[in-house]
């Protein structure tokens, strides 16, 4: 088919540059397990943060749980705030 097509869509240079990506896309596909192979060998490594000691025993975490606390306290406040408005508004939507 390539054979018949017009000499404006395929050349010869086209054809030696598949042929050469060709050659250069088998040689990676073979060289795939190689370099997984020795990846493997190395073996798994696990590790496991203690984060509870992260915690207590850093400054700039317990300065961070600071944060995280008042931003929570604030955010506390407003839905508290929010649930008392809402049951001004509309006392028969609570069914308690």
């Amino acid at each position: 088919m390539i054979e018949n097509a017009p000499a404006i869509f395929f050349s010869q240079r086209d054809e030696a540059n598949v042929k050469r990506n060709l050659v250069i896309l088998c040689i990676v596909f073979l060289l795939i397990p190689v370099l997984g192979s020795q990846a493997g060998a190395q073996g798994l490594k696990i590790g496991y943060v203690n984060s509870a000691k992260v915690l207590q025993e850093f400054p700039e975490a317990q300065e961070a749980q600071q944060k995280i606390d008042q931003s929570g306290k604030l955010w506390q406040g407003e839905l508290e705030k929010l649930d008392k408005d809402f049951q001004v508004k509309y006392p028969e939507g609570r069914s308690s």
